[in-house]
């Protein structure tokens, strides 16, 4: 930053808050992969985002100590996990069906 305090000619102006369009431009996720974190809840409504009607509008000061906070300290299970498909052994529950 400059001795005036003002920030650089060459830095983005950023909004307070952003649609998951924007967002993905000033990060490195995905429009699908910021959509999968909000269905996970990585990022968490009232939090990370809002719902303005029914689209959610991201305040950039929460993803920015996110992002520098580092990875989630829970871990976001596996959708296979959720559904309790697999057992240690990594084999199905299910039985498998003979066909004739």
């Amino acid at each position: 930053m400059p001795a005036s305090g003002a920030p650089p000619v060459d830095a983005p102006a950023l909004k307070p808050y952003l649609s998951i369009a924007e967002l993905a431009q000033l990060t490195p996720w995905t429009d699908q992969a910021i959509r999968t974190m909000i269905s996970r809840g990585v990022f968490r409504e009232g939090q990370h985002f809002v719902y303005v009607g029914r689209r959610p509008v991201f305040k950039w000061a929460a993803i920015v100590g996110f992002i520098e906070q580092g990875p989630p300290r829970d871990r976001v299970p596996h959708r296979r996990d959720q559904m309790k498909l697999w057992d240690d052994g990594g084999k199905s529950d299910t039985k498998p069906v003979r066909s004739k």
